[in-house]
């Protein structure tokens, strides 16, 4: 895996541990964002899924059933940082039941995070 690679998925599990409150569990679906999290056919959590991988067609979790990532993807974060906040990412949760969010970073794009966008505000951002 290539480092940008290495970047994209460490900001992956940044932005799961952010939807989760860090603990990357996900509460029980339907819960209103109470409860304890659940496995089930359905939308994956770190903490109950654990590790993904693909087998034939289908993703799936350490225990080998399928799972499903539902979530969205930002636009790039150096030139809309305001919509990376916790009250953002719990609305994707608790009212989408989304598990995933993908924080877009543009790296080589006009002000993108290796073409003089502010890094440190940056990194700051994705904590």
């Amino acid at each position: 895996m290539g480092q940008l690679g290495k970047r994209a998925a460490a900001l992956m599990i940044a932005a799961v541990l952010a939807v989760t409150g860090g603990t990357g569990a996900f509460p029980a679906l339907g819960s209103g964002g109470a409860g304890p999290a659940v496995q089930s056919a359905g939308p994956a959590a770190p903490s109950v899924s654990g590790a993904l991988h693909v087998e034939g067609t289908q993703l799936v979790g350490e225990d080998g059933r399928p799972v499903q990532l539902r979530g969205i993807s930002t636009h790039g974060i150096s030139w809309f940082p305001d919509y990376i906040n916790e009250e953002a990412f719990r609305q994707i949760r608790t009212e989408w039941n989304g598990n995933v969010v993908r924080l877009a970073m543009y790296p080589a794009e006009y002000n993108g995070y290796c073409t003089g966008g502010d890094r440190e505000a940056l990194k700051e951002l994705i904590r």
